[in-house]
């Protein structure tokens, strides 16, 4: 089991930024991505969509042969995590609990924020986890159903997305936040225009880094760290256009071309973004 993959999924490109991290941390480890580009955004979509997609996409990557999966998508790790654990027979790691946990150490008296999708802000993931590990804390979030389209469309950089950054963030109390949470994996490739916003006041909590580093202690402690060398796939369920652009741009062309995926329900759109 050591040399097979590490599956890792997401609603689009969101998940390659825990993609990055992993190959950082954990070079000699193979990836196998899977896009749910059939069916991004995840954001306003049901509770039972959300769940159906993440057991499907799961299952279909233990069955290729995946020795941890990562569910690299804030929504279904707030919504679906137990279940997509059920579901397979091999280790699961989701985003909240290490973005929470950062968030939480770095909580000094001021509030926390969390920009998120509006899945994740209804369903109160984070404001639990967080005061779980530090109970007086205030927790202040904000949906931002623009970010994931602007992202998937590649327009991170253009005025559209920095006037969307400006709207979410402004919606908290910037003068107050001890710690911002990048609640949707997405959001790590607008994280420029989101500092510029705070103007460096605020420390911010990329979950793709925590995540990244429970990852490597699980297969440390299970003895399934891999020798090498990796070798890394990536799937899409439908278009391949954002998964190709954040290949070219983010990882200079390291991954391979990306590939056909089975699509797992039916295709309709979400009834709002995010």
């Amino acid at each position: 089991m050591n040399s097979a993959p590490i599956g890792l999924f997401d609603s689009g490109v969101g998940g390659l930024t825990v993609a990055r991290e992993l190959m950082w941390r954990l070079p000699a480890e193979s990836l196998l991505y899977y896009g749910d580009t059939a069916h991004v955004p995840y954001g306003d979509r049901t509770a039972d969509e959300i769940t159906a997609y993440g057991v499907a996409i799961a299952e279909h990557l233990a069955h290729q042969g995946c020795k941890l999966i990562v569910v690299a998508c804030n929504t279904v790790s707030a919504l679906a995590l137990d279940a997509v654990r059920a579901a397979v027979a091999v280790p699961v790691v989701g985003m909240i609990t290490g973005g929470a946990k950062a968030a939480a150490d770095e909580a000094n008296g001021g509030t926390v924020g969390v920009l998120a999708t509006a899945a994740t802000v209804r369903s109160g993931a984070y404001p639990a986890a967080v005061t779980a590990l530090k109970p007086a804390a205030r927790v202040a979030q904000v949906a931002c159903p623009r970010f994931v389209p602007l992202i998937e469309a590649g327009r991170c950089g253009f005025p559209d997305s920095y006037e969307a950054v400006c709207d979410y963030v402004g919606r908290l109390p910037v003068l107050d936040l001890d710690v911002l949470v990048l609640g949707c994996t997405h959001y790590a490739f607008l994280a420029s225009a989101i500092r510029m916003k705070l103007e460096e006041r605020t420390y911010l909590v990329d979950p793709a880094f925590e995540t990244a580093k429970s990852v490597e202690q699980m297969l440390m402690d299970l003895d399934l760290l891999a020798a090498g060398p990796a070798s890394h796939r990536m799937l899409a369920s439908g278009s391949t256009d954002s998964l190709t652009r954040v290949n070219e741009t983010f990882f200079a062309g390291r991954l391979p071309a990306v590939e056909a995926a089975p699509v797992f329900g039916t295709v309709a759109t979400a009834s709002a973004a995010g």
